[in-house]
């Protein structure tokens, strides 16, 4: 049988915790605190560090397209994200003295989602609209789906190279030479590494709009507890 809490208060309390602790992260991401992490790291330790460039928050990205000024909905994401990581701690706090109050849980779950759209707004703005960026996630991406999917038809593909080794061995050069044309270098690190606090806010905000759907469950049992 499923496992069923006998405390609610305390399930609540921790799903509190949870939004503070991931609005705090946002917050991080936002003002590039990565990035100085990272600098202090190399200075004290002499380590080189990661590669390529870490952006330097998200209060500090810039509009991507070349000879235009900042969209309407990047400006609105940029403006957004400290409501909804504010939002996140302060009623992440209050949720943990007041759990019983579905006020608290639904407003955090507002701010999972506001943050979330804002981070997936500056994620197209800074990735997918740009020529260079989108074919590099692109190909990134589609490195990691064809793993399983080859995996899967390993069976096939070995059957058709026996079946026609010179056309099989063309196809699959073929494809392998426009890979890493296409690749040049382009690795999920790389990606993820030059947009890092883009990727933390999408996962931190999804992480509260989950705390906040399940405070929104918590809340009835926690009142009919008393």
């Amino acid at each position: 049988m499923p496992f069923k809490s006998s405390n609610p208060r305390s399930d609540a309390r921790k799903m509190a915790s949870l939004s503070i602790v991931w609005g705090a992260v946002a917050a991080a991401a936002y003002f590039g605190l990565v990035l100085v992490a990272v600098n202090l790291i190399k200075q004290a330790t002499g380590w080189p560090g990661p590669g390529n460039d870490i952006d330097a928050g998200l209060i500090k990205l810039n509009h991507t397209a070349p000879g235009q000024g900042p969209s309407s909905l990047f400006t609105i994401a940029v403006a957004a994200l400290p409501i909804a990581i504010a939002v996140s701690v302060g009623l992440g706090l209050a949720a943990r003295i007041r759990p019983s109050l579905t006020l608290f849980s639904a407003l955090i779950m507002a701010a999972g989602v506001v943050g979330l759209v804002g981070a997936i707004l500056l994620l197209v703005d800074n990735v997918v609209n740009v020529p260079k960026n989108r074919t590099d996630f692109a190909v990134a991406i589609g490195t990691i789906l064809a793993v399983p999917i080859l995996l899967r038809i390993q069976r096939f593909v070995r059957r058709f190279y026996r079946r026609t080794p010179a056309v099989s061995s063309l196809i699959f050069a073929a494809l392998l030479a426009v890979y890493l044309f296409l690749s040049n270098g382009t690795s999920i690190s790389s990606i993820i590494l030059t947009d890092i606090d883009i990727w933390i806010a999408l996962a931190a905000f999804a992480i509260v709009l989950y705390a906040g759907f399940k405070l929104a469950r918590l809340a009835p049992q926690v009142r009919k507890a008393g």
